[in-house]
C-alpha cells in the first residue's frame, strides 16, 4: 500500500531466497543459417539444413544455480551482481522445482575455444521420397573442439553441441540424443553434450555425424 507522486518510480523486492550456486563455462553450437550450400527439403514446406556451422559462438562464464526455492521459474531475464556491482544479464529459461539450469553472465576470456569441421566421406545414394526419387550424398562429418583453459585451477564447462544429422560417435564420454521427432525428415536433429573437468591447458573432443544433403 504505497503512494508514487506524477513521475516518481517505486522498486519492490516480491521475496527474497538463497540458493545453491557453482561457476561453470558454458558453450553452445548450433548449425549456422548460412544459406550458400545446397539444403535439403522436407515434407510440405522447405527448411534449410546447413552443412557448413557457424563457429563464431562463445565460450561464456556462467552460474549453475538450483532451483529450491518450492516454486518454478518462469522464462525471465535475469542480472547477475557480485557485491552489488553488476555482471551480467540474460535470459532463465523455465527451471522446474528441484531443477538446474545455467545463466550465461559473461562471455569468458580464460576459457577459449575453436570448432572445426571436416568431411571424411561422402556416398552417393538415392533415396524415394514424396512419391518420386532423388539423388543424395550422404556425408560422414568429423567435428574438432579445441579447448584452453589459462586459469590455473581446474574449471568445469558444459557443452553442447545441436546439429542437423545423426550423431554417431562422441569423445569423452559425450552423451548423444535426438531432438523432436519428425517423421517427414530426412535427417534427424541431434544433440550431444559434455560435461567435462577442464584442467589447466589444452584440450581436443571429436564428434563425428552423418548428414544427407540432396544433390
Amino acid at each position: 500500500n504505497i503512494n508514487l507522486k506524477k513521475g516518481e518510480r517505486a522498486s519492490l523486492r516480491l521475496f527474497s531466497l538463497t540458493v545453491p550456486a557453482s561457476e561453470v563455462f558454458e558453450w553452445t553450437l548450433n548449425d549456422s543459417a548460412d544459406t550458400q550450400n545446397r539444403y535439403l527439403e522436407y515434407g510440405r514446406s522447405s527448411t534449410t539444413v546447413p552443412l557448413v556451422q557457424d563457429l563464431s559462438g562463445k565460450v561464456w562464464y556462467a552460474l549453475r544455480l538450483k532451483n529450491q526455492t518450492g516454486m518454478p521459474w518462469t522464462t525471465a531475464s535475469a542480472v547477475s551482481f557480485r557485491e552489488w556491482k553488476p555482471m551480467g544479464q540474460d535470459m532463465l529459461t523455465f527451471t522446474p522445482i528441484g531443477g538446474e539450469n545455467i545463466l550465461r553472465v559473461t562471455p569468458a576470456t580464460e576459457v577459449i575455444g575453436t570448432h572445426t569441421l571436416e568431411e571424411k566421406s561422402r556416398e552417393r545414394t538415392q533415396l524415394r521420397y514424396s512419391g518420386s526419387t532423388y539423388d543424395f550424398d550422404l556425408i560422414t562429418v568429423e567435428g574438432l573442439i579445441k579447448l584452453r583453459n589459462i586459469k590455473k585451477e581446474t574449471v568445469e564447462i558444459v557443452i553442447a553441441r545441436n546439429l542437423v544429422g545423426e550423431a554417431v560417435e562422441a569423445s569423452d564420454n559425450g552423451k548423444i540424443s535426438r531432438q523432436g521427432f519428425n517423421l517427414q525428415a530426412i535427417n534427424p536433429n541431434s544433440i550431444i553434450k559434455w560435461n567435462l573437468n577442464l584442467p589447466t591447458g589444452e584440450k581436443e573432443i571429436r564428434y563425428s555425424y552423418k548428414i544427407y544433403v540432396r544433390r
